[in-house]
């Protein structure tokens, strides 16, 4: 490995460690539920450092060619803030309301063209369903999701994350190992 890729590995494992430290001090002072939720999504699209570790972790994952990436509400804002490439900004709110999502104008940037979901966090993967049924309805291949937090007890096969809840906890939210 070169140093300019060594030094690379190292930047994201302090990035990685960073997230880790935000998630430990969040559930240290609300153990989860949605004020958890509400602050994790406020740190992650308040730093660059993550956001641009997802766009990394896109390219790493699936590559570049063909690859159109797909960002909601105010994440899609704060990539476009930072300079980060998204393709695609759709309203953010689509959990509660699907009729929000057309993304008829951009079918000529989806059709026949793989899409990947960036996000702040997951849990009900009710965004990414809304998502997954327009791309698929514009004939593009939706391969699944990158996020910053996975806090779905669930593993969803096509939803990576740089943190996963689950693999650190346990349902009831004891450090594993220390049960």
């Amino acid at each position: 490995m070169s140093i300019p890729e060594v030094n690379k590995t190292r930047a994201k494992l302090r990035r990685y460690e960073k997230l880790m430290l935000t998630v430990n001090e969040l559930l240290e002072k609300y153990i989860g539920g949605q004020i958890f939720f509400t602050e994790l999504d406020k740190a992650v699209k308040f730093d660059e450092d993550i956001l641009e570790d997802l766009i990394d972790a896109v390219h790493e994952k699936w590559g570049t060619d063909n690859l159109v990436i797909v960002a909601s509400g105010e994440i899609g804002l704060a990539f476009h803030n930072f300079g980060l490439p998204v393709d695609i900004l759709v309203p953010g709110g689509l959990r509660h309301d699907p009729s929000k999502i057309n993304l008829a104008p951009y079918r000529a940037s989806i059709v026949g063209k793989d899409v990947v979901f960036v996000d702040d966090s997951y849990f009900s993967g009710k965004t990414l369903a809304v998502i997954h049924e327009e791309i698929q309805s514009l004939g593009g291949h939706m391969l699944g999701a990158y996020v910053a937090y996975d806090g779905s007890r669930d593993r969803d096969p096509t939803v990576f994350s740089l943190y996963r809840y689950y693999d650190y906890f346990d349902i009831l939210g004891r450090r594993k190992g220390e049960e």
